[in-house]
């Protein structure tokens, strides 16, 4: 692929960010289905809920990080006094950082994907 043929794939990736960006949604959340074919935003297949704060949503992952944490700090202990502590505080933080943020008066939010990015943009190869 040429240089000029690779900057138009990221271009056109870059495009389809912004216009999916531009489509605000009223909560975070899967956007789902129900058997009347109506879409509404939904919990996640592993999680219950919908949450109408990123502050919410980003404290409901830290819990669950938090949780993770802790199951595995009771089998797993560091060698040293330090590096426990120092895990520990470092989870603390998230968890302060999580419920401090702030969604700008919008309460709006953008349509997104974690599979929408350049890791998971295929380039043509002529060797294939």
């Amino acid at each position: 692929m040429s240089p000029e043929e690779e900057a138009q794939v990221y271009d056109q990736l870059a495009n389809i960010t912004v216009q999916l960006s531009e489509l605000r949604l009223p909560s975070i959340g899967p956007i789902c289905q129900d058997r009347m074919e109506n879409f509404h935003i939904g919990g996640f297949v592993d999680e219950d809920g919908k949450w109408n704060t990123s502050a919410d949503f980003f404290t409901h992952k830290v819990d669950g990080i938090l949780k993770l944490f802790n199951e595995w700090f009771t089998l797993n202990k560091f060698k040293l006094d330090r590096e426990n502590e120092n895990a520990e505080k470092m989870c603390t933080l998230f968890k302060e950082i999580a419920s401090q943020l702030s969604d700008h008066g919008l309460c709006s939010f953008p349509l997104t994907h974690d599979d929408l990015g350049t890791h998971n943009a295929v380039f043509g190869d002529s060797s294939l």
